[in-house]
């Protein structure tokens, strides 16, 4: 006899079991979404029939049940046993709904939902972000050189003179911010750069170069221009001394 209605009782339930679930709550809303109801106005009797039902075929399938959904099983009996508790009339609580038992419970359904859909949106977020490659820093190759640099000036020193620039400019950003695309070449940033050491005939810090309100885009561009006026040896770059401001000058068209 108890073989059978063991039987009955699987028969009744979809094919799913405790451990397909993330908590309670998680089960809760499946019997919810499942049985079509309201979730604001939760058939308590109903579905703590069906939860206590999935807690005895798991018991009986000899699988390990959490705590935490014995836990919420006492909490829907207790619902359950409220509920079925004849209430007595008052004019001062008609119509408040902290007296139905079931608001900390449908509480606590749409807290976790919400926690569900963020979820769901940042797994979404993480597959799309899986479909970039992000290029690793390339290292300078050894023994390159850059023409035009003074004695005791290296690739190195230039590189992280761009870095400082880089984190300077990262940090004088706001935290929020709207990203926009910037419409950038870097044949307009030569001629920005050429116009400005033209006003400068003693040269210009290289860090002045770059603007507090250049977004981090512009200030690569505007490197790549320096490196490009230096290849065209119409600009050059000096280093007065070891670990010293490194300098911009013009060398003309």
């Amino acid at each position: 006899m108890n073989q059978i209605n063991k039987k009955d009782r699987l028969d009744q339930l979809p094919d799913v079991k405790i451990n397909d679930f993330e908590g309670p709550l998680d089960l809760l809303l499946h019997l919810i979404k499942d049985a079509e109801m309201d979730i604001y106005d939760i058939q308590i009797s109903k579905i703590t029939s069906q939860y206590l039902a999935y807690l005895h075929v798991s018991q009986e399938l000899k699988l390990d049940i959490a705590g935490e959904y014995l836990v919420m099983a006492a909490t829907l009996m207790r619902i359950k046993s409220k509920m079925l508790l004849p209430t007595e009339f008052s004019p001062e609580t008609e119509g408040d709904e902290n007296d139905d038992p079931r608001t900390d419970l449908v509480n606590q359904l749409i807290e976790y939902q919400k926690f569900q859909q963020a979820a769901r949106q940042l797994k979404v977020q993480e597959n799309e972000r899986q479909a970039y490659y992000t290029r690793e820093e390339a290292a300078v190759p050894k023994g390159m050189q850059l023409a035009h640099l003074a004695p005791g000036l290296t690739i190195e020193a230039l590189q992280q003179a761009f870095q400082k620039v880089l984190v300077k400019q990262e940090n004088a950003q706001p935290i929020h911010r709207t990203v926009t695309e910037d419409q950038l070449s870097i044949g307009d940033q030569t001629k920005l750069i050429k116009k400005i050491l033209a006003h400068h005939p003693q040269g210009i810090a290289f860090e002045e170069l770059f603007q507090q309100n250049y977004s981090i885009p512009k200030v690569v561009v505007t490197f790549m221009a320096m490196l490009e006026l230096v290849k065209k040896k119409q600009l050059t770059f000096q280093q007065e001394s070891e670990l010293g401001s490194i300098k911009l000058f013009n060398l003309g068209d």
